[in-house]
C-alpha cells in the first residue's frame, strides 16, 4: 500500500498539469513501514528525453542521485517515481517497464487537457517482465477520484 500525504499529492498534480502536453516526472520520498510506504515529499525531476516528450520521459541519473542524498539526509528513502501520461490512461507501458527499477514503485497520472483525471500505481517484478498494480490512498484529497485507487 502506498499512502501519499496531501502536500506531495498536490505538488504532483500541479507539476504534471503545468508540464502538459509533455510528460512530467518526479520522485516520491518518504518512509517504509513493512508493506506500507508513506510519501512525505514529491520532488520535480527534469524530463531529459532527447526526443518528443509528449509520449516519453527519462530521468537524469545524476539528478536522481542528488534526490536520493536529500532523502537520506531527512531520514527517508526514495520510494518511487511518478510521471504523467498526457491524454492517455494511467497504464504502465512496455517502455515504462523496460526503463523501470524493481525496487521503486511507479505512480502514473493521467492528465487530459491539462487536468488530472486518474492515477494508478505499479510495482515491477524483479525480472522487469510485468508490473502489478499497487493500491494507494491520498488522505485529505478533495475528491473521491483522488482519495484511493486500486484498493
Amino acid at each position: 500500500m502506498l499512502v501519499i500525504e496531501y502536500e506531495p499529492w498536490r505538488r504532483m498534480l500541479e507539476h504534471t498539469g503545468r508540464c502538459y502536453p509533455e510528460e512530467a516526472c518526479g520522485a516520491m520520498l518518504g518512509t517504509r513501514e513493512d508493506e506500507l510506504r508513506r510519501v512525505r515529499a514529491a520532488v520535480e525531476l527534469t524530463n531529459v528525453w532527447p526526443g518528443s516528450r509528449r509520449t516519453r520521459y527519462r530521468v537524469d541519473p545524476r539528478e536522481l542521485l542528488e534526490v536520493e542524498r536529500t532523502a537520506r539526509e531527512r531520514g527517508w528513502e526514495l520510494l518511487g517515481i511518478y510521471h504523467s501520461h498526457p491524454d492517455e490512461d494511467p497504464y504502465f507501458s512496455r517502455t515504462d517497464l523496460q526503463e523501470a527499477c524493481p525496487w521503486y514503485c511507479y505512480l502514473v497520472l493521467s492528465i487530459r487537457s491539462g487536468r488530472f483525471t486518474a492515477a494508478r500505481c505499479w510495482q515491477p517484478n524483479d525480472e522487469l517482465t510485468s508490473a502489478a498494480q499497487v493500491p494507494f490512498c491520498v488522505p485529505g484529497a478533495a475528491s473521491e477520484e483522488e482519495k484511493c485507487q486500486g484498493s
